[in-house]
């Protein structure tokens, strides 16, 4: 049996921003993940890269903090199979 949805990585924030129309692929508004970062401690968005919508509904938080170009090999991994998504390493959002 295959899975009945075909859940991919998604941005739901990038560089500070926050990209509505992803969320509202993954079913939630923004007052959802506004709940879900602040479960987790987080409280403005301008302090957040990223955030990624993992394939099983968690949240990959990545904060802002070591300039562009700088992710982590998982992060980068994740950046390459979000859906619908082109990251440019260096480059200014």
């Amino acid at each position: 049996a295959g899975k009945l949805f075909d859940h991919r990585v998604r941005v739901l924030v990038d560089h500070g921003r926050l990209r509505r129309r992803q969320l509202r692929i993954c079913g939630l508004t923004d007052n959802d993940l506004y709940a879900q970062l602040r479960q987790r401690g987080v409280f403005d968005l301008t302090g957040l890269r990223y955030v990624l919508y993992e394939t099983k509904g968690d949240l990959t938080i990545v904060p802002d903090r070591d300039g562009p170009g700088s992710e982590p090999p998982l992060v980068e991994a994740g950046l390459d199979s979000a859906h619908n998504y082109q990251h440019r390493f260096g480059a200014a959002p």
